[in-house]
């Protein structure tokens, strides 16, 4: 990208750099489902990839020329000055069988009534080899939401007016709702990082 636009862009030109801010992590998703599936098979490592794999790489490989397209600005704001503005932090987050994520915005209300919305921080992960069922998945995008607010907290340098979690899962929030009930202990300890995490937040 030019000076002129001060954006992140990309250049798939290494894989093998880190993406810090998660930018891709949805595609990189795909090349660990891959992986995953390897490891399932107990391929070796020098042992040739079975057509269906192959395929399935070459396919992913080739999306990556997509990314070219992507363009994310460098600044939270287009204006210096957002005295007045009311920050707020939003952390919507999902899951399925493939995997979770969650993803950090950065929403400025100005005086005037104008809005901007800044990505800020996105994370993905695999779902694990032993099967988890859905709620339980959709519980672990919620607990990856509460340490990702946590810990852009400690490192954005503004006072943030109002912070929201997003889930479209009943479950998860009946589980974090629920101070009766009895869990079971993969679920409670769960439930419990999210309820310290967000407790300040409500």
């Amino acid at each position: 990208m030019g000076l002129e636009d001060d954006n992140f862009g990309f250049k798939v030109v290494d894989l093998h750099k880190p993406d810090p801010l998660g930018m891709v992590a949805p595609v990189m998703l795909n090349a660990k489902q891959i992986m995953q599936e390897l490891w399932r098979m107990k391929m070796q490592w020098d042992e040739p990839l079975r057509r269906p794999i192959l395929q399935r790489r070459h396919s992913w490989k080739s999306s990556l020329e997509l990314l070219t397209i992507i363009s994310v600005p460098r600044f939270y704001f287009l204006k210096t000055r957002y005295e007045g503005s009311m920050l707020e932090l939003h952390h919507p987050c999902d899951a399925s069988e493939v995997g979770y994520g969650a993803v950090s915005y950065l929403r400025v209300v100005y005086p005037n009534g104008k809005m901007e919305c800044s990505f800020i921080l996105g994370k993905s992960r695999k779902t694990p080899l032993k099967t988890l069922s859905i709620p339980r998945l959709e519980l672990l995008s919620a607990v990856l939401a509460a340490r990702m607010n946590t810990a852009i907290r400690k490192e954005l340098e503004m006072e943030v007016d109002r912070v929201v979690f997003w889930t479209d899962s009943m479950i998860t929030l009946n589980y974090i709702r629920n101070e009766t009930r009895r869990f079971q202990t993969y679920v409670a300890n769960r439930i419990t990082e999210i309820r310290d995490k967000t407790m300040l937040e409500s």
